[in-house]
């Protein structure tokens, strides 16, 4: 035990050398998150883009401060980096963070691979919308000392789940990515599948069943028309049931609604009374679909706002013309552009995504892919006469002093007005019955002609 012990005493304890401070650089370095299948941009601070350092192998000639970049390869052999200017994309960006307009989907192709989860707002400006409740079990509890010992993700289960309208309920169609899967992945998953052979034959008997029902209500032609796509609907169906099971702790696979355009969620008021008008541009006249009977009479033209072409649905003040005519043989004039500018602000209906680019993959785009449309009214007091809708009557923000200062252009005193008129109406028609029901003398029956005929006569 003696020996052991002096043993023991005499191991000095090892201390391990740091780390080579060529590997710790490697780690953080932009060579080491590389990757060609994605499309992002690249950013360095000015006293480093000053130099050309922008944290790659060798400096570049941007030297530019706010500038951006994509790298098509980090390297190349003939010893040269290839990179473009990224600065329009991460514009376009910060333009439609600055409007604060939510991005809208419904409708869209992009709209229907999002999912079905809505969009959750935190803000004071919400929506009016209420969730329903389903009705819960009152239960009396007798033993008060088994309270807290349900253990976790039990309490509140009396508690009843929102109630969903069945109408408005739509499958999950969210199946795994084999493509994404890595080998062993991907062997499990088939053994999984050929667990569930016995209840995708169940599918397809309860598929035919539904099928010969519906028979004798189609006609030859919807009869023809056999779906192929069994697996795909059992698939979806089995994958929205591991979602629906708590116990398997899955959560659904989601894309973000917008793309990642935006992720701040603003409500269509506070988009209105948070946000400042911005100038644009009013390009033309739009006359598409004119000569279509279902076209709407409106005329709408075409604006530059914020890097997009928007739709402007409003009249032009007198002052105000496009700056461009297509029926016209003059082209653009220079001196027209002071006319064609105009303070503008995106519409209730705000921007609509109908595809986000295309970032991740062999073929991956920028804003070449994206389809965005947008529609604008022209943001001016004087125009809220002919166009309520065109302007605010109260444009400042809420609670401040300008905002208890600023008086409508409507005078309250005119509601008033009729009011006093309608009690006027009724007291005279009160009037005139009472003088029917006392009959004066002077009144020839069987003629309307009589003695005091108003008021006065009473």
């Amino acid at each position: 035990m003696a020996a052991a012990a002096t043993t023991a005493a005499t191991v000095k304890a090892t201390v391990h050398s740091p780390a080579s401070p060529f590997a710790e650089l490697l780690r953080r370095s932009r060579f080491a998150t590389f990757d060609p299948s994605i499309k992002q941009t690249y950013y360095a601070p000015p006293s480093y883009v000053s130099r050309g350092n922008w944290g790659l192998k060798r400096p570049i000639a941007l030297r530019r401060k706010n500038a951006f970049i994509t790298l098509e390869s980090f390297e190349d052999h003939a010893q040269f980096i290839e990179w473009n200017n990224a600065e329009s994309q991460v514009r376009m960006v910060r333009r439609i963070e600055e409007m604060n307009a939510r991005t809208r989907t419904s409708g869209t192709p992009w709209g229907k691979q999002t999912g079905t989860s809505p969009v959750l707002y935190d803000s004071d400006y919400c929506p009016a919308s209420e969730e329903k409740l389903a009705e819960t079990s009152d239960t009396q509890i007798s033993d008060r000392s088994e309270l807290g010992t349900a253990g976790p993700r039990a309490y509140g289960s009396n508690r009843g789940p929102a109630k969903q309208d069945e109408k408005k309920k739509s499958p999950t169609h969210v199946q795994p990515n084999i493509f994404a899967m890595s080998p062993k992945e991907f062997q499990r998953y088939l053994r999984k599948l050929r667990r569930l052979r016995p209840e995708f034959h169940e599918h397809l008997k309860t598929k035919a069943k539904e099928h010969n029902e519906a028979l004798e209500h189609m006609s030859l032609y919807q009869a023809a028309q056999v779906e192929g796509n069994f697996h795909r609907s059992f698939l979806s169906d089995v994958s929205g049931k591991e979602f629906q099971d708590k116990s398997t702790h899955k959560i659904v696979q989601q894309p973000h609604y917008s793309g990642g355009l935006m992720y701040a969620a603003p409500s269509p008021l506070e988009t209105q009374l948070w946000t400042k008008s911005k100038p644009g541009i009013i390009l033309q006249l739009n006359e598409a679909d004119k000569s279509s009977k279902f076209s709407s009479p409106t005329t709408q033209y075409i604006a530059s706002f914020g890097g997009l072409a928007a739709e402007l649905d409003a009249p032009l003040p007198g002052d105000q013309k496009p700056l461009f005519d297509p029926s016209s043989q003059q082209g653009v004039n220079l001196a027209d552009i002071p006319e064609a500018i105009a303070p503008m602000r995106l519409s209730r209906k705000g921007v609509k995504l109908y595809m986000p680019p295309k970032v991740v993959g062999r073929k991956a785009r920028g804003l070449e892919g994206t389809k965005i449309e947008a529609q604008v009214v022209i943001d001016r007091p004087e125009l809220e006469k002919e166009h309520p809708k065109s302007s605010f009557a109260n444009p400042p923000k809420t609670g401040v002093m300008e905002y208890l200062l600023n008086q409508s252009k409507q005078p309250v005193t005119k509601a008033l007005k009729d009011t006093q008129g309608k009690r006027h109406k009724s007291k005279n028609a009160l009037l005139n019955s009472l003088q029917d029901m006392i009959k004066p003398k002077g009144t020839k029956e069987g003629t309307g002609e009589r003695k005091g005929a108003g008021p006065e006569g009473l």
